[in-house]
């Protein structure tokens, strides 16, 4: 928040306290001390590992988090686990949060249960591979947007994404050159480690 963003982006997973909890970088001297937190696909692993519990830094239970982001105007829940619909829905009315909120989801099946559980929310399908998969997947589940590794953006991707008045998310974007030209683009999220780099970006 003292980066002066608009939101943050949280990885949610259920941890072995049986608690839904989130993890995320707390700054870049984190992210360049600690190389074995680059691997997000190991995340979740971790998240569920008694030994790690309370030791990672930047974990906590989801409502403890977002009860205490005030003036936070919104939040993207990167949803790791598949099965923990209701839980995130609790911790999010637990906490009382009242901004916008994103749900960043790999398990589409469960797009539905989120919708019925959480009307408020806008909900992005996850893709790291299959771009033009990623599309048709919008489509088929009435998808908000996309949440696209930031490679994979180009315009054609942006524009059909809009026309079915869809948002698009970058990630993760640590280059300021990258994020300028993400912006020009037209991507609606940026999502960064390292948003101090990214402040009073062009277009953004």
């Amino acid at each position: 928040m003292s980066a002066g963003v608009d939101a943050v982006e949280v990885d949610a997973a259920r941890t072995s306290f049986g608690y839904v909890g989130v993890w995320h970088l707390r700054n870049e001297e984190s992210f360049s001390k600690n190389p074995i937190w680059i691997s997000y696909r190991r995340v979740h692993e971790l998240l569920r590992s008694a030994k790690m519990d309370g030791v990672l830094e930047g974990l906590h239970p989801l409502h403890d988090l977002l009860s205490r982001a005030e003036g936070l105007k919104g939040v993207m829940i990167d949803v790791k686990d598949p099965g923990i619909c209701s839980d995130v829905a609790d911790a999010v009315r637990k906490s009382g949060f009242r901004g916008k909120i994103y749900l960043s989801l790999k398990s589409l099946d469960e797009v539905e249960e989120y919708r019925a559980l959480m009307p408020e929310a806008l909900i992005l399908g996850s893709v790291d591979k299959a771009v033009e998969l990623g599309i048709s997947l919008m489509r088929a589940y009435r998808l908000d947007g996309l949440s696209v590794r930031h490679e994979l953006i180009d315009k054609f991707l942006i524009d059909s994404i809009h026309k079915l008045n869809g948002l698009v998310a970058a990630w993760v974007v640590n280059s300021r050159e990258e994020a300028e030209s993400l912006a020009e683009l037209g991507v609606d999220l940026i999502i960064s480690d390292c948003p101090q780099k990214l402040d009073n970006l062009k277009n953004a």
